[in-house]
């Protein structure tokens, strides 16, 4: 008995040891989940494993056990890239390269695939300026570095690609409520519906609102009364969504 628990309590103390360099040098390299498919490195759906460059992915069920409400906060998990925020306006740095006048066109985001880079500046949207409700997102890729020859020129420091969820996970009504701090209020409604014809339609609103913001600076003016009336910020959000077939 006194030797069994002799040989029991080493063994737990070796469990609770550190692994040793020889063990540490045997162990096989973690690969990356392939169950994952992304099309943004090639514009084509396939395994992460495949693809021929290394994309980033953040699923729904990151965005859900996280509870992320903008996609700044989403942008923040993918290795490489921070934000600036002046209250005007998000940019996003690309390691270490970003300066705020560039309005993130040196970047390009996808909806679905589709350019969101507005026409005149070529900037990028994000935050509560972003088309569509975070709880809307299916995952977002994130491909790094040049990706001109596939998407041109705004795709200079990388490509973001937004991916929504189906039709099928948004069916029938959803009703989504929160509030944070600074006084700030969301709420979402949706409706969708797919038919027995195979036409299938979304209708979705959404509404933010904060009642104020922190200043950004601390001078008296800033801090007026006439300031604070006007320290406030809100954003409403209509879409819809129809597919017919493969359309």
């Amino acid at each position: 008995m006194a030797l069994g628990l002799g040989v029991s309590a080493l063994l737990t103390a070796r469990a609770d040891e550190p692994p040793s360099l020889e063990e540490l040098l045997r162990q096989e390299p973690v690969k990356a989940s392939g169950e994952v498919a992304v099309s943004t490195a090639s514009r084509v759906s396939q395994s992460s494993l495949l693809a021929p460059s290394v994309t980033h992915v953040v699923t729904r069920q990151d965005i859900v056990r996280l509870g992320l409400r903008r996609l700044g906060d989403v942008l923040q998990l993918l290795p490489g890239l921070y934000l600036r925020q002046d209250r005007l306006f998000t940019t996003v740095g690309v390691r270490g390269i970003g300066r705020p006048g560039d309005l993130n066109s040196r970047l390009l985001f996808l909806l679905d695939g589709m350019r969101l880079n507005e026409n005149m500046y070529d900037a990028g949207q994000i935050d509560e300026d972003f088309l569509i409700d975070v709880s809307l997102i299916e995952r977002v890729e994130y491909a790094p570095g040049p990706g001109a020859a596939l998407y041109g020129n705004n795709a200079f420091l990388g490509v973001v690609n937004i991916v929504t969820q189906k039709l099928d996970q948004l069916a029938g009504p959803q009703l989504l409520v929160g509030a944070g701090l600074g006084e700030s209020r969301r709420a979402r409604v949706s409706m969708g519906q797919r038919e027995d014809n195979g036409l299938g339609w979304l209708l979705t609103a959404s509404h933010w609102d904060q009642a104020r913001t922190p200043p950004t600076r601390l001078d008296a003016m800033a801090n007026s009364p006439a300031a604070r009336a006007l320290n406030w910020d809100l954003a409403t959000r209509l879409g819809g969504q129809l597919q017919w077939g493969g359309l």
